[in-house]
């Protein structure tokens, strides 16, 4: 059970990739008075704005953004480390009477930064075998949950085993019932086919941005095995281009195919994680002021609010419990014309 204590308090932007996160965060941030801080995998790495989708330099000049490009790509960042990087950040802006807009890309990141993460204080030794067949054998309840090609995790399994203690165990106990920081998060929810279409123009956006020679010039000032860059949906479709392994034709179908895939995946944990985590989840079933959008296996609850709206829902709330709000993306779009 979490202990609701006072905790500092972010506003969270979430939603798959394409959603929108960046323009409706900049623009809640300009009317908040507040500044914006990325929690994005990718985004993190410098050289490789376009691959990453990161913000413009135009909307970096109308709201400072924090943990936007400060690593190369050769560098390999975890979760944990920006997770506590973002936490520190929280609580500044809270110090000074300012709600922090977080964006969140990448939803490791956000339940590190929420929920805090299993730290292990164990002394670190050298395992001579890291066998993903060892640790099937050893913690076959872990070994399912992650890659055969997960080098970093099955090394941190396997040091918990060699001190009698299972990973998945330890994880269990853990169970990110910690509350570090209290959110009110916006899920930006679109239409299964208009969010697809969004992705398609984006991934030729891209490629008009120059995203072919940003690969080709990352790779060579980092290496192509760069973490960065590997990590990069993109980035390995148009390396094997540039190898001639790939058509062009091939590389662009993969590319979109794979965007729309991470999605998909995306917006599966924005509607389970809270629930899992017993957020208060906002449209309630029978809300009357909740309009349903397709996602594609299911439809979704979500308000209708204009941005000004959407700022007094948040300057109102009491942040005594996390809470999702699932928002008409496409209504939200529209209003910002208005």
């Amino acid at each position: 059970m979490i202990a609701f204590v006072d905790k500092p308090r972010a506003l969270v932007i979430t939603g798959p990739t394409s959603s929108g996160k960046t323009k409706v965060s900049v623009e809640l941030a300009t009317r908040l008075k507040s500044e914006i801080i990325s929690l994005d995998a990718s985004q993190i790495y410098k050289d490789i704005p376009i691959g990453t989708g990161a913000p413009s330099v135009d909307e970096i000049k109308r709201v400072r953004h924090h943990l936007i490009g400060i690593y190369t790509p050769n560098t390999r960042i975890n979760a944990a480390q920006i997770s506590d990087e973002a936490f520190g950040l929280v609580k500044s802006f809270n110090s000074v009477g300012k709600l922090p807009v977080i964006v969140a890309g990448s939803y490791m990141y956000l339940k590190f930064l929420i929920h805090g993460y299993l730290k292990d204080t164990s002394p670190k030794f050298a395992i001579s075998d890291i066998s993903y067949e060892k640790l099937k054998v050893l913690d076959p309840e872990y070994a399912a949950k992650i890659s055969p090609s997960d080098k970093i995790r099955i090394q941190r399994a396997l040091q918990f085993i060699q001190l009698n203690k299972k990973y998945s165990e330890a994880i269990k106990n853990h169970n990110f019932a910690e509350l570090r920081v209290k959110p009110l998060i916006l899920g930006l929810i679109w239409d299964r086919k208009e969010l697809y279409s969004r992705i398609e123009r984006r991934c030729l956006e891209m490629l008009n941005q120059g995203l072919i020679q940003e690969v080709s010039n990352a790779a060579k000032l980092y290496g192509p095995d760069a973490w960065g860059i590997k990590k990069s949906i993109g980035y390995k479709h148009f390396l094997k281009y540039l190898k001639n392994e790939l058509d062009f034709d091939t590389a662009l179908r993969l590319f979109v195919k794979d965007t729309k895939t991470f999605a998909r995946k995306q917006t599966y944990y924005m509607l389970h994680e809270p629930i899992k985590r017993g957020y208060v989840v906002l449209p309630k079933p029978g809300d009357l002021r909740g309009v349903e959008i397709n996602v594609g296996d299911k439809k979704v609850l979500c308000y209708r609010y204009r941005l000004q709206d959407l700022v007094n829902v948040i300057e109102d709330f009491e942040f005594k419990k996390p809470c999702i709000i699932y928002l008409d993306a496409k209504y939200i779009f529209e209003s910002l014309d208005e």
